[in-house]
């Protein structure tokens, strides 16, 4: 599966999270973003996936907590592993870029 296949699909699968209530404290303006680049299509590689999870950031009220599950499943295939590799930038540059 290429990169933008899987990436899209991570997005939607956030999508049905959020469309059917899984996490309920979920605030709006999170929610909205979510709903916004869904049925745009907006996210097309790790680098919008990116700057989407930086927007969510910025724009949640409270701290927001990522669980991945599967990870022995996953850990095979270079889309998780890159974007692992993101959040893990992400979080070594959050002096910088206080968002995250």
């Amino acid at each position: 599966m290429c990169q933008s296949n899987s990436i899209r699909i991570i997005c939607k699968l956030l999508y049905d999270a959020i469309r059917y209530d899984e996490v309920p404290s979920i605030e709006t303006p999170v929610k909205n973003i979510v709903y916004e680049v869904v049925q745009n299509n907006s996210i097309e590689d790790l680098f919008s996936l990116s700057a989407m999870i930086s927007e969510l950031c910025g724009a949640a009220k409270r701290p927001v907590v990522l669980m991945i599950d599967e990870v022995d499943q996953a850990s095979g295939h270079k889309v998780f592993l890159d974007f692992l590799g993101m959040i893990r930038s992400k979080y070594l540059k959050r002096t910088t870029r206080p968002v995250f």
